[in-house]
This record gives structure tokens, C-alpha cells and sequence, in this order.
């Protein structure tokens, strides 16, 4: 392998674009999160795939640390509390495995909720979860 290709993972160059595409994956795949910031998961997911930055997330970040905070739209089917937690837990765990950046919180806010009707219909309103993980 020749020095142009490998990749020093714990290099401070990483940029926010990749944390922010690692914590949007990671918030399409937790169960009970159905939109990133008013995208439903099935565009975001085809966004991210074509390289797309997505709103709804914000990242902070220094040579040693990344806090990260997301905007989701959430079912109700499952409880909030499970869902940011479930959301905390897996981006945390991602971007630390990934990148051996160490993240100091994930702050979630659920900026509506999906009633599961005949017809579907978003509630709207923020509803923050400003819960750090592992501080």
C-alpha cells in the first residue's frame, strides 16, 4: 500500500460535511425517525446517496472533539425518549468508530411528529431533547 493511499483515521482534517453525512445515516436507520428536517427518510437517504449535504444537522467540531445537533421528524409509534436515545447512542457510537473523534453530545430536536391515521398527518412544533451523551 503506498502512503497516498492509506488513511490516517484519527487526522483532525476531517471535515464536518463527514460528520454530519455519518449522523444522517445513522438517524435513517433508527426506528420511529421517519423525516431529517422535513425530508422523509427515502429522499434523504437518496440524497446522502448522491453525496447531498441535508439541513437539519449542525456540527461543531475541533481537532479533538464533535458535538452534533439534529433535526428529526419522529412516528408516534414509538416512544420520543427511545427514539433520541436510540439517536444519541448510534451516532456517538459511528462517528467515534469511524473517525477516533471523540463526540461530546448529540442534541436531538423532534421538529414534528407523524400520527400513524388513515391519513397520515405531521404535527409541527420543535420539541427539544438537548440530552448530552456521555459528558
Amino acid at each position: 500500500m503506498t502512503e497516498e493511499s492509506t488513511t490516517n483515521l484519527s487526522d483532525p482534517s476531517v471535515t464536518d460535511e463527514v460528520f454530519a453525512t455519518i449522523a444522517a445515516l445513522c438517524a435513517c436507520r433508527v426506528p420511529g425517525v421517519v423525516g431529517l428536517s422535513g425530508l422523509d427518510i427515502q429522499r434523504a437517504e437518496s440524497l446522502l446517496g448522491r453525496g447531498e449535504t441535508i439541513r437539519g444537522v449542525k456540527i461543531t467540531s475541533t481537532v479533538e472533539d464533535v458535538s452534533v445537533d439534529i433535526i428529526v421528524d419522529v412516528s408516534d409509534q414509538i416512544p420520543i425518549p427511545q427514539i433520541a436515545h436510540s439517536l444519541q447512542t448510534d451516532i456517538k457510537e459511528k462517528i467515534e468508530q469511524m473517525t477516533d473523534h471523540k463526540v461530546t453530545s448529540v442534541n436531538v430536536t423532534v421538529d414534528g411528529i407523524r400520527v400513524q391515521t388513515d391519513s397520515e398527518e405531521m404535527v409541527e412544533g420543535p420539541a427539544e431533547m438537548p440530552q448530552a451523551v456521555n459528558v
